[in-house]
């Protein structure tokens, strides 16, 4: 009989994902470092997009419940708490443009 995943579940097939990752790169031959590492930046992007073998997964800040006080008092910016930031794009596309 079917069910959803554990978290525990779709914890380790994320993390297995990024080993999976770390692994092509790692071995990706003709490249320099900084190649290797933009393209697994890239990858990982594609992960969090939705884009490989997983579903796409949200960004969000989780600051700590004190600092938006604190921002505030220092005339500071601060994050809002579970503003997802991939919601409405593909990061990976973003990443590629700059």
């Amino acid at each position: 009989m079917s069910r959803a995943y554990t978290k525990e579940e779709v914890r380790e097939q994320f993390l297995d994902h990024i080993r999976t990752l770390v692994n092509y790169w790692d071995k990706e031959g003709g490249r320099d470092s900084k190649d290797k590492l933009e393209g697994l930046a890239f990858s990982f992007l594609t992960l969090l997009d939705g884009c490989a073998c997983l579903p796409a997964f949200d960004i969000s800040p989780s600051p700590h419940p004190e600092d938006r006080e604190y921002y505030q008092e220092n005339g500071e910016n601060w994050y809002e708490d579970n503003m997802v930031i991939n919601d409405d794009t593909m990061m990976h596309e973003i990443f590629c443009k700059k």
